[in-house]
């Protein structure tokens, strides 16, 4: 057997071939043997630290840069999934996002992207929302997506809890601009494909996520009324203000003023939740269907924020008197029907609430059988 090869030991070798135990040329800035192996040589990182032999000073002598040049390994590539996100985010004129009045005429994605800059949790939902834009536009691709969805808005949901915002004048547009997009994003992701899913369960849970994203948007109010988007809020707090009476609903207020099993308090929070759907279903008789759409919208992603804290404790506990009030809403979510994050929506929540109701409850859901379109 041939004695192991011997190799001349170098003191001034790189690290890497003096761990590989081989002869070091000691060239920079990279050795030979490292450039060849495609190995990071410790040389690379000293180069510009080390004294350079130059000739005398001469008006056409450069200087040597005493500065570390940054290592190319310390810098990521490029992510171009994100990159692709982020094209179809400016490209698509809002990337879906449901046209809620006053939002979607005053905040462009530039606005969105600038606030999102600085913010890692609002960068990560607007990156997971144009990935749950492009599931649906790009069907073939639509599982792919759907994980690019979903795994940004985990990341977006743990940054935000993690964060603990305190609002201020300085991130009340961006804990605004949270709240919009991930309210769409929730919506857009409830169940309407599979008929084995309730559902009622995940629209339950996504009024109690969506609530939760007001207590912090209210804490930032007084500071987003100061801010350069401040006649699009003070139009919010006008909305806040729409109630409505009419025959639609005047039994269903009867029921609820008369329910034994209801105390005063929610008794109020019921009546109020169902004057916010009634001044929805008077903007259907009063307006042109142009017009009127667009308010259906904003009814749509504001009735769950503008709830009582009542009424959602009725409607969790799936009292019946607060199931045929969200049945009501029902109808106003398949007026939205046309627009993608509403989809089917109305129809299988009115569905689920009927089976979670049972019998004897038919007259009540009569109207907004009549008013949605199921199947």
């Amino acid at each position: 057997m041939n004695p192991r090869r011997s190799h001349r030991k170098s003191r001034l070798g790189c690290s890497e071939c003096k761990k590989r135990h081989i002869k070091c040329d000691e060239s920079r800035p990279s050795c030979l043997n490292c450039s060849r192996t495609e190995r990071q040589c410790s040389f690379a990182g000293l180069t510009a630290n080390i004294p350079v032999a130059s000739p005398a000073p001469s008006s056409t002598s450069s200087q040597v840069r005493s500065d570390v040049e940054p290592d190319p390994i310390d810098v990521p590539p490029a992510n171009m999934v994100q990159m692709d996100l982020m094209f179809h985010l400016f490209s698509s004129g809002g990337m879906g996002l449901a046209p809620v009045l006053p939002l979607t005429h005053t905040i462009s994605p530039e606005q969105l992207v600038q606030q999102a800059l600085g913010c890692d949790y609002l960068m990560n939902e607007l990156l997971a929302f144009a990935a749950r834009h492009l599931a649906i536009i790009k069907p073939d691709q639509r599982a792919f997506y759907l994980h690019q969805a979903s795994c940004l808005q985990t990341h977006a949901l743990s940054l935000f809890t993690r964060a603990q915002v305190k609002p201020s004048r300085d991130n009340c547009l961006q804990v605004a601009f949270f709240s919009w997009v991930l309210g769409n994003h929730l919506l857009s992701d409830l169940p309407t494909d599979d008929d084995h899913v309730d559902i009622l369960s995940g629209f339950l849970h996504y009024l109690k996520v969506y609530r939760g994203l007001r207590v912090v948007v209210m804490g930032a109010w007084r500071f987003l009324l100061e801010s350069e988007h401040r006649a699009l809020f003070r139009q919010g707090e006008t909305t806040a203000e729409n109630l409505g009476t009419g025959a639609h609903t005047s039994k269903l207020i009867s029921l609820v003023q008369d329910s034994l099993g209801l105390d005063d308090a929610e008794k109020a929070g019921c009546s109020e939740a169902i004057a916010r759907i009634q001044w929805a279903f008077n903007i259907k008789d009063d307006m042109d269907p142009k017009t009127a759409t667009e308010h259906y919208f904003t009814i749509a992603f504001s009735w769950p924020q503008l709830v009582s804290p009542e009424y959602l404790a009725c409607v969790q506990k799936k009292r019946p008197e607060a199931l045929l009030v969200l049945a009501h809403f029902a109808v106003v979510l398949s007026w939205c029907r046309n627009h993608w994050i509403f989809g089917s929506v109305g129809a299988r929540l009115l569905e689920s609430i009927m089976s979670a109701l049972g019998p004897g409850w038919e007259t009540w859901l009569q109207w907004p059988r009549e008013n949605v379109q199921i199947g």
